[in-house]
């Protein structure tokens, strides 16, 4: 699945940003971030809580809690020197790191199918990666993906108002993966693309 995991570090401490999807390759992860050798001032969840099972003795954050926590509590006073914006959606959390311009989602993927759960999803997440573009940030993070850029935002954001086009022009969701298949013929995702065509059509 193309699983990526983050670490943001300076030369004396390290902050873990998500974790890898599957237990297979956290005893891989944790080696690595041990090899560091650096302090771990704190671990933050967003779509991958396994990661709970490993550096046990390191604060765990997430969702509503995260934020708070992030603003006042416990890991605003262990992380200075990391500016960090936290935003709470309803199934996952977008963390953004501004002094190093670059934003952390749950999944970008520029030549990959996503899941979109109808037009007005697609509307949210094209003004979501608008959002990137007017703040600027360069580099953007995601747990199924490698790194990417705004080059990659404005592929993504056409593909989302294609993919809006093309549900207009269509009556059922295999005319509609047809016309998607034919007008991406090398993205990958296509289990991806069949719950996409499943939403849009969930009427029809």
């Amino acid at each position: 699945m193309n699983d990526e995991s983050y670490i943001l570090e300076n030369k004396d401490n390290v902050l873990l940003v998500e974790f890898p999807a599957f237990y297979d390759n956290l005893g891989e992860f944790e080696e690595y971030v041990k090899e560091l050798g650096k302090t771990i001032v704190g671990k933050v969840f967003s779509d991958h809580p396994n990661g709970g099972t490993i550096f046990k003795d390191v604060k765990g954050y997430a969702s509503e809690g995260t934020i708070k926590s992030m603003k006042e509590g416990t890991i605003h006073n262990l992380v200075t020197g990391f500016e960090l914006n936290i935003t709470y959606h309803d199934e996952n959390i977008e963390i953004e790191f501004p002094q190093i311009g670059c934003v952390y989602t749950h999944m970008l993927g520029h030549d990959c199918h996503s899941i979109v759960a109808g037009e007005s999803h697609a509307d949210v997440i094209i003004e979501q990666l608008k959002n990137y573009k007017a703040k600027g940030y360069k580099l953007i993070l995601s747990s199924h993906y490698t790194p990417e850029t705004l080059k990659d935002v404005d592929t993504k954001i056409a593909y989302l108002e294609e993919l809006k086009k093309i549900a207009k022009e269509c009556t059922n969701a295999g005319e509609f993966k047809e016309k998607v298949e034919e007008r991406y013929p090398e993205y990958s995702g296509l289990n991806y693309l069949n719950m996409t065509a499943g939403f849009f059509f969930t009427q029809k």
